[in-house]
């Protein structure tokens, strides 16, 4: 994950500092000690003006930046107040009756050299927020409560065009701390989480909400106070930067809406607990998760049955290694999918017979993969090589796995995926209840006995027969120079 999580722990300090700061520091330590932690994630935070009045130091215009080599963003709020309470500690009073503007300029890539400006408004909520500095300057740590705290982003806009959108986050019974001190920690916990986002357009509209319960986010890495803005991810990696960061949750509920002229489709459904875990430091970077206890109900005017859908877990892994001097990177990737089942109306559409084994579906995937190009974060880079290290499907009675690995030419985006690269390698498949499949689909009336006979032919020549194992086969496929092979036999 890139540092525009410890961007966004001190866009929402904009928000936290709604409530009392007690430090042993002066108003104008802490609004110092404010900016070098904000210039520790990589942002940047300037005032047009900064006085004293009253007795308390203002800070006017107060502007967030955060440069970076994708995006680069911007957050303004009109103000802030910090005035010393007599007890060596600081109230920090942010000017909130005027939204937080939000300005995020993409960076030009190759298949989209003219990217959209994205502009909007960032309106703060809260509720019986306090927050606490203690320590010294350069070593404050931050605890903080809320009954409530809030963020509605409104009036949302696409090089300057109107965009129908709003999105809303709203988090209950919130605690946590942050502390930086030459390296960042922060943790947070809410109660409870509600967040939503709608769409609405002359003919289409939409509308999600997602509940989630017992909340835990975490998160540590160094500041990247010596590296100036405009980097890419693998500068700032080089010269020290660190994150990790962990968000987990028991439960959740979601519902969405989508209509299009006369089409509607409603959904709903739960899950038990879920995690993600990402990081980005000189081993790597890397990110993974799971969830459990999947369920999904869907149902519209234009579908023929009510879709239920389950899952008992869902999981995955990406971790890509270090960007070698020659450009060279490698990407691994895990998936995994357990206990899959849909509801009987939905099987029933297309086997009414229930002929076909109706157990639940499992899927695993695991690949790696070598990437080629310029060194940098810049320029184009190429898929150089595929290795399918493992891959298990179990469906309808059957078994299906692969391995394989593969070479693949150079190839550029101004023509992919009109003119996909043609790989050469060798793929190894093992079928393990084809025949029965075959059975199935007779029975169920999707296959006539003529068919049928066409498709034992066909896994007759292209499968070997695994001696000591019932109804299962193997089958090696060679792709060289355009060319297809299976079992020794050419196809093309």
């Amino acid at each position: 994950m890139k540092s525009s999580h410890l961007f966004t722990a001190s866009l929402i300090g904009l928000g936290l500092s709604s409530g009392g700061v007690l430090a042993g520091v002066t108003p104008e330590q802490v609004w110092q000690d404010w900016s070098a932690g904000a210039e520790g994630t990589g942002a940047v935070i300037t005032a047009e003006s900064t006085s004293t009045e009253g007795g308390a130091f203002v800070a006017r215009g107060v502007k967030m930046v955060l440069p970076d080599s994708d995006v680069a963003i911007e957050a303004t709020i009109a103000g802030i107040t910090f005035r010393d309470r007599g007890d060596g500690s600081v109230a920090v009073v942010p000017m909130l009756e005027t939204p937080v503007a939000i300005r995020a300029t993409p960076s030009s890539v190759a298949y989209d050299p003219d990217p959209s400006t994205f502009e909007a408004n960032l309106i703060l909520r809260e509720n019986a927020l306090s927050i606490v500095a203690s320590g010294d300057p350069g070593a404050v740590k931050y605890d903080y409560t809320a009954d409530m705290l809030g963020f509605l982003m409104t009036d949302m806009t696409g090089d300057d065009e109107p965009l129908p959108l709003r999105a809303e986050v709203n988090l209950a019974d919130l605690r946590g701390d942050f502390q930086n001190t030459g390296e960042m920690a922060s943790h947070m916990t809410a109660d409870a989480v509600d967040a939503q986002f709608a769409s609405s357009g002359d003919t289409v509209s939409f509308i999600g909400n997602h509940h989630l319960n017992n909340l835990v986010m975490e998160g540590k890495g160094s500041t990247l106070a010596a590296i100036t803005g405009g980097l890419g991810m693998t500068d700032r990696v080089n010269a020290g930067f660190e994150s990790w960061n962990n968000i987990a949750y028991s439960d959740s509920t979601f519902d969405f809406a989508f209509s299009d002229r006369s089409v509607i489709v409603k959904g709903k459904g739960t899950t038990g607990p879920g995690s993600t875990r990402t990081s980005v430091s000189a081993e790597g970077s890397r990110s993974a998760g799971d969830l459990a206890e999947i369920a999904l109900n869907v149902d519209g005017n234009r579908l023929p049955v009510v879709v239920d859908a389950a899952i008992d877990n869902l999981d995955w892994d990406v971790d890509t290694s270090p960007l070698a001097a020659d450009g060279a990177q490698t990407v691994a990737a895990k998936i995994g999918l357990a206990g899959l089942t849909v509801s009987d109306p939905l099987w029933d559409m297309f086997d009414p017979q229930r002929a076909f084994p109706r157990d639940p579906a499992d899927l695993r995937l695991d690949l790696q993969g070598k990437i080629a190009g310029p060194a940098g974060d810049d320029g184009e880079k190429n898929l150089e090589q595929l290795t399918i290290n493992d891959f298990q499907l179990r469906l309808a009675g059957a078994e299906l796995g692969a391995t394989g690995e593969f070479t693949l030419p150079p190839y550029s985006m101004d023509s992919f995926p009109i003119a996909p690269p043609e790989p050469d390698g060798t793929l190894n498949l093992k079928l393990r209840g084809g025949n029965s499949v075959i059975d199935s689909a007779i029975a169920a009336g999707l296959l006539p006995q003529e068919q049928a006979l066409g498709a034992r032919m066909i896994l007759g020549m292209f499968g070997r027969p695994v001696r000591g194992e019932e109804d299962t086969v193997t089958s090696t496929v060679e792709m060289k120079d355009g060319g297809i092979s299976v079992n020794g036999q050419r196809l093309r």
